[in-house]
């Protein structure tokens, strides 16, 4: 793995890496995957937007003030979102991005929900 640590900038973006570790302190804007695969990314501090595309196993670990961040996936496998525990003792909670869908037509519109399989 590459690691890099970045502090706060405007946006990071990465694209077409591989075996990559990246951490940034905070984001103004957004932080960006394109085209990657094994990548681990963690923000500590705060931002407002992830957009994860076309990426294959990514482990994203959030602080507690990036908590709020919007996260927007598109052909993505294998997404895993890390947040901290209840306190600063606890384990992280490690939290699957689903990447199944089910569609159904109403009417004259598709309506789109994810498909959750539970374990019994």
């Amino acid at each position: 793995f590459i690691r890099s640590f970045l502090h706060t900038l405007m946006s990071v973006i990465l694209s077409q890496f591989k075996k990559t570790g990246v951490v940034f302190d905070s984001s103004i804007s957004s932080f960006e995957a394109t085209n990657c695969l094994s990548i681990q990314v963690q923000c500590t501090g705060v931002c407002p937007l992830i957009n994860i595309e076309n990426t294959s196993g990514c482990q994203l670990y959030l602080s507690r003030d990036a908590l709020h961040a919007e996260i927007v996936t598109s052909l993505t496998s294998g997404l895993n979102v890390n947040i901290p525990g209840a306190s600063a003792e606890d384990d992280m909670i490690e939290l699957a991005v689903p990447q199944q869908f089910k569609s159904i037509i109403r009417g004259n519109k598709l309506e789109t929900e994810v498909l959750a399989h539970v374990g019994v």
